[in-house]
């Protein structure tokens, strides 16, 4: 009989995590659909292109992007609380940090597109886009 009890109180819990789960998610699924995907695509598009004509701007261009589809599922702080608030939906949340402080590092500091290979800027704009991937 305690078996049975043990076992109802364990299968409750989990249908109650499931389910504040699901309502989660419908939430932040609703706050998304202010990004217009459309948007998105296009720019993704032009970003990967950029990665071999431009790669610095391309990273510039991923970062604004991920800062326009954070916006849609957070309006609160900066770009950094934004991030932070959606971390766990990240598999590489470190990269997307370096990537957006690589960024910071070209729009801050002169001189700072001859400290970078192409190949470290199309990582950090690959990086960035995948993230965007990840948001959406």
């Amino acid at each position: 009989m305690l078996n049975f009890i043990l076992l109802a109180i364990a299968i409750t819990g989990i249908i109650a995590l499931l389910l504040v789960g699901y309502i989660s998610n419908l939430k932040f699924r609703q706050k998304l659909a202010r990004v217009d995907q459309k948007k998105v695509d296009q720019n993704l598009i032009q970003i990967k292109d950029l990665e071999v004509s431009n790669p610095v701007l391309a990273v510039i261009e991923a970062d604004k992007l991920l800062d326009y589809v954070l916006k849609g599922a957070s309006s609160k702080g900066g770009f950094t609380d934004r991030l932070k608030s959606q971390e766990y939906r990240l598999t590489n949340v470190q990269a997307t940090w370096d990537s957006h402080k690589l960024r910071n590092r070209l729009v801050h500091d002169l001189d700072s597109e001859d400290q970078y290979s192409n190949q470290q800027l199309t990582h950090a704009s690959k990086n960035l886009r995948k993230a965007i991937g990840e948001l959406r």
